[in-house]
């Protein structure tokens, strides 16, 4: 129904047929009542039709003009607008009362019979709110009441009952009156109408019970989620003052919705009843700022290890930045010399540098023990050839790609070895850096078949040329794989080289497009138009948020240097293209860890 016409009128509430006196108390907004009486009543009806029920329950109780005002039945329009404005399937308010009633029942947390002390609890089924002291005169437990003479032969679903089993005692008093009046009068019909009648009606208002009770558990959900809102965002601004912006960044990527909450829910004063207050915040101030310590030094591995995505493939971890001559060159230092915080960012500048000087020394190793056993032409870095595949000494792994090698579980283990230096001797119990723990390099003949066998001569053919022949690989239309998963196939099972056949056009496409949905579900993903660049798992929405587009041309998949993506070596049955994983005679997954 549209909103009753009212005409704009300059008329103040005062003149307006009202009895106004003793209107001078003051507003928590130290307006006084006159002041607002005083409006015109076109300014005091816009007012009046955007209030909420509870503060227009409460404006009811500021002054006796108000009261008289809002308590007229003309104006019951403003209190049905403002019970569309709440929120949540509140029931309409109900025939036995009326809508300010219905308001005070729902809103307000006082007794409905004394009208002085806070009751909680509302009959909805019964409407009245009833404190501790009420509660005993009015109402009357069902066990009590059935427990008294004769009232075992009158039927229990004519009782109106609260959801806790309590009637009232003036209800339940007039139900006996009336049934056993029937009774008497020998009105079988009469007393069958009245009990069927008077059962409908319970059965009405369990049913009016239930839906209140679904609304006010949505509402108090609700105010615990604003609560709650309200006390993380005290929280983020004070750690924002505190200089804590860019791990709250990190942790919620802008939003703490999905990061602070996710970590201050674990301090029980977070989860307490009503907002966060100055006291509150000191009691919790320095499990908070530990916290978010450590945030912030997870926030500086991550913010190196998405600068690098390429060394993702290595595995490079902090156990094999804490081991680098920069590192260990400020850890040795003289007990006498200061070795504090700064010393260490001093090095943030040289972080790349710092890196690649690892990755440099891995490589060298891996070429050593590559030339130990066999020569390679002067100008082949044999670490780039794609025949090269590598055998650990510790496990039955025998087909292990470049670099994701280094990041196999077996070469990171516990260092047993004794150091020159006090630092890297103390940390070989608690760290894993990349120690090499491979057999002698020997020359695979699986790899080299099948880089002959795609046209390529094994000496000299690197890792990247047989990349750019974007062809695939099929073993007599069983399955159909990439050059690398095609090696891992050969190695396994030494299958005669005239089972295989270069995959045809349309193979390799639908190869291709299921390989696709494999790189999407499973990488990270790293953006070069972030400075620096971030990894991001979800690629579509991040693109559409943070970029306005869903291009991916500017986005690099990075996988875990555990992941079989991580080598590109797929290998889908045919015909329908289902990923099949690739493992070895001894259960053990090859090519990867």
């Amino acid at each position: 129904m549209p909103p009753r016409i009212i005409k704009r009128s300059k008329t103040p509430m005062v003149s307006a047929g009202l009895e106004v006196r003793n209107t001078r108390s003051r507003t928590r907004s130290g307006l006084q009542d006159s002041d607002m009486l005083n409006m015109p009543m076109d300014i005091i009806h816009e007012i009046l039709r955007h209030l909420l029920p509870h503060d227009l329950l409460s404006l009811t109780r500021t002054s006796k003009a108000f009261h008289a005002f809002l308590m007229r039945k003309s104006s019951a329009y403003y209190w049905k607008q403002s019970l569309k404005q709440v929120d949540g399937p509140l029931p309409r308010c109900p025939k036995e009362l009326i809508e300010p009633a219905w308001v005070a029942l729902v809103f307000s947390p006082i007794c409905t019979a004394c009208g002085k002390r806070e009751a909680p609890h509302v009959y909805w089924s019964l409407f009245v709110r009833l404190c501790k002291t009420c509660r005993p005169q009015l109402v009357v437990d069902q066990h009590d009441l059935f427990r008294e003479r004769g009232m075992d032969k009158i039927p229990k679903d004519i009782f109106v009952m609260s959801g806790r089993g309590y009637c009232l005692r003036s209800e339940a008093q007039e139900v006996i009156d009336t049934w056993k009046g029937l009774s008497k009068s020998r009105n079988k019909k009469a007393l069958e109408q009245y009990v069927q009648g008077q059962t409908q009606h319970v059965k009405k208002l369990a049913k009016f019970q239930e839906s209140c009770e679904g609304w006010f558990g949505y509402s108090s959900i609700r105010e615990s989620e604003r609560l709650e809102g309200e006390r993380f965002e005290f929280v983020d601004s004070k750690l924002r003052s505190l200089g804590w912006g860019a791990e709250l960044k990190f942790l919620g990527r802008g939003s703490i919705s999905r990061g602070l909450l996710s970590v201050m829910r674990n301090y029980p004063l977070m989860n307490t009843h009503g907002p966060m207050t100055e006291r509150r915040w000191r009691a919790i101030q320095g499990e908070i700022l530990e916290c978010m310590q450590e945030i912030r030094e997870e926030r500086r591995a991550y913010k190196w290890e998405s600068q690098h995505p390429e060394l993702w493939a290595y595995g490079v971890d902090m156990d094999d930045i804490a081991l680098t001559p920069e590192i260990c060159e400020i850890m040795n230092r003289p007990a006498k010399e200061c070795v504090h915080q700064h010393s260490f960012m001093a090095l943030q500048a040289q972080v790349g540098a710092i890196l690649e000087g690892w990755r440099s020394r891995v490589c060298n190793q891996l070429r050593d023990l590559m030339r130990s056993t066999m020569r390679f032409p002067q100008n082949v870095d044999p670490l780039e050839l794609a025949a090269t595949t590598f055998r650990c000494g510790d496990c039955v792994q025998t087909c292990l790609f470049f670099p994701n090698v280094v990041a196999h579980s077996c070469q990171r283990v516990r260092s047993s070895v004794t150091q020159q230096d006090t630092y890297p001797q103390s940390l070989q119990d608690i760290m894993r850096p990349f120690l090499m723990r491979l057999r002698e390099y020997k020359l695979s003949e699986p790899a080299c078949q099948i880089v002959r066998f795609c046209g390529r001569d094994p000496e000299t053919t690197t890792a990247k040329e047989m990349d750019a022949l974007d062809i695939r690989l099929a073993t007599q239309g069983s399955a159909i794989m990439t050059w690398r998963a095609a090696i891992i196939e050969q190695t396994q099972s030494n299958h005669d080289m005239s089972v295989w056949r270069i995959a045809d056009s349309t193979d390799t496409a639908n190869a291709k497009k299921h390989e696709s949905k494999i790189v999407q579900n499973n990488a990270s993903w790293s953006c070069r138009k972030c400075i620096p660049p971030c990894l991001h798992s979800d690629l579509e929405e991040y693109l559409e948020y943070h970029h306005g587009v869903a291009e991916k041309e500017d986005m690099t998949p990075v996988f875990s240097s555990r992941d079989i993506c991580a080598n590109s070596a797929y290998k889908l049955r045919l015909p329908d293209f289902e990923v099949v994983k690739l493992i070895d005679r001894d259960q053990s997954c090859t090519g990867t860890d």
